[in-house]
């Protein structure tokens, strides 16, 4: 019984220590772009890499100039963002480091 416990209690200290598995950073030289107003069928801040677009869920204000150049670390966050007319939707980024280039 004694061992069961312990074992037990052990299975319980490394479960409690995992976390969820980080998601590799990517990075990629980006061309920031402005899309036009969602209101208007465009949509809104993009960034362009090597012809893809993909939507910066948190594009500081500094970096919102459109055709600006950058070096962009990003992971994906999972889902899509419609926009616009017709668009299948686009994948969308969270920036962990950006600089321009």
């Amino acid at each position: 019984m004694m061992k069961t416990t312990i074992m037990m209690l052990g299975v319980l200290a490394c479960c409690g220590a995992c976390t969820q598995e980080e998601k590799p950073y990517i990075e990629a030289e980006a061309t920031v772009m402005y899309t036009g107003d969602m209101a208007l069928d465009g949509c809104g801040w993009l960034i362009a890499i090597n012809d893809e677009f993909f939507r910066p869920e948190n594009l500081k204000e500094d970096f919102k100039v459109d055709d600006l150049e950058v070096y962009v670390h990003y992971t994906l966050s999972g889902g899509v963002y419609s926009c616009g007319m017709g668009n299948a939707g686009i994948s969308r980024v969270s920036i962990e480091q950006i600089i321009m280039r």
